[in-house]
């Protein structure tokens, strides 16, 4: 072991104490692993979250067991990677009068920026949860905000690598890293607005039936949002019209991820007769403490509804069954909403405007293979 890494040394020196000094390794490629480290770290911290709020709500079984026992394992060894081996927790910790004084600054500024952090997670994580998605926070998601806290500094001081920059070539490089982000995701952005937006609005719809006006449209003048998405059934209206009539949360369920839409509780298979009976003015649940109002239908025809209170307040979904005359439908669902736009209200209908047709072309897929069951 090199005389500077000896325990009486102090604890400034303990980052030049790291498994890096091996020296079959380069030190580029160790500053990438390290950092490919802090990444692992991180990532599967909320992965195993994931499994373990999925694995709650589908009880347990034997498959999510593994994944968050396998994520657990990851989450150990890259703390003890990260976090321990490199020496940035006892960096950290250090006492003052230990410390260089080029090294007391970056410790006080990485706590600082710890601090900073959590309380930015704590806020984002009030919004999302407890206004998006209509959910409370969990003693796991304090318990992870404040871990995520505690071990940024020392991720940010591994992330320095073997070799420390000198102030101004630290300040060029970030600045040439946050251009260069800048400009890829004004390209994603692009991309985005021109190809995959316009495809997903308008998944499986031909350019008559998103021109087409339906039922329902009136009720949301001059959308942010206008995603008709079709599907073919062959099968009757008749046929397709009950699977329309029972859907909703804690009722048949969506069809769609049941893990994330319903509870986990998965969507119904079979026509459940006491969801038969709808009328106009009824409230269809969509979640705990979110609902849907029927505002007009007409029986194997079309169904439209209008989101209740919350973010989606004022936003109409409607359904539309147009007979092809062969025995086959189309199902037709059109999405209309305005977007909070100021920021960072604007953050989650970014997200919702990206990635809902995931759970919409579920929805219409699960519609067509039970309508189409049914009428084998």
């Amino acid at each position: 072991m090199p005389a500077r890494c000896q325990r009486s040394q102090p604890a400034a020196a303990a980052t030049e104490c790291s498994w890096y000094d091996a020296p079959t390794m380069t030190a580029r490629w160790v500053q990438t692993w390290q950092r490919l480290l802090v990444l692992g770290n991180y990532l599967s911290l909320m992965l195993m979250l994931l499994a373990i709020d999925i694995g709650g709500k589908l009880g347990w079984n034997v498959p999510l067991i593994v994944a968050a026992s396998v994520l657990g394992a990851i989450l150990v060894l890259t703390f003890w990677r990260v976090h321990v081996r490199t020496g940035c927790l006892r960096l950290i910790y250090s006492r003052s009068d230990r410390l260089s004084e080029a090294d007391l600054r970056l410790t006080r500024s990485a706590l600082a920026l710890g601090l900073l952090w959590f309380v930015a997670l704590l806020l984002l994580g009030i919004y999302f949860k407890v206004f998006i998605t209509y959910n409370r926070l969990s003693v796991l998601d304090l318990a992870a905000f404040v871990y995520l806290a505690a071990t940024l500094p020392s991720a940010a001081l591994a992330w320095r690598g073997p070799d420390p920059l000198s102030p101004r070539a630290a300040v060029l490089a970030v600045v040439r890293r946050v251009l260069l982000a800048l400009v890829l995701i004004a390209a994603l952005l692009a991309l985005n607005l021109t190809v995959i937006r316009p495809w997903q609005h308008h998944w499986g719809a031909t350019r008559a039936e998103v021109a087409r006006a339906m039922p329902g449209d009136e009720l949301v003048a001059d959308p942010d949002m206008n995603a008709t998405r079709v599907v073919t059934v062959n099968a009757t209206p008749a046929e397709v019209w009950p699977w329309i009539r029972q859907i909703g949360y804690q009722r048949a369920g969506f069809y769609s991820l049941d893990a994330l839409d319903n509870e986990g509780d998965v969507s119904s298979r079979s026509i459940l007769p006491e969801f038969q009976h709808i009328e106009v003015g009824d409230q269809i649940a969509v979640g705990k403490g979110a609902w849907m109002q029927v505002v007009e239908l007409e029986p194997e025809r079309f169904l439209v509804l209008q989101f209740g209170e919350g973010p989606w307040a004022g936003n109409s979904w409607t359904f539309g069954l147009y007979p092809q005359g062969d025995g086959r439908t189309r199902l037709v669902s059109r999405l209309r909403a305005r977007y909070h736009k100021e920021f960072p209200h604007i953050i989650p209908w970014l997200v919702i405007d990206t990635f809902e047709i995931i759970m919409m072309r579920g929805c219409l897929l699960g519609i067509r293979e039970r309508a189409e069951a049914g009428s084998a």
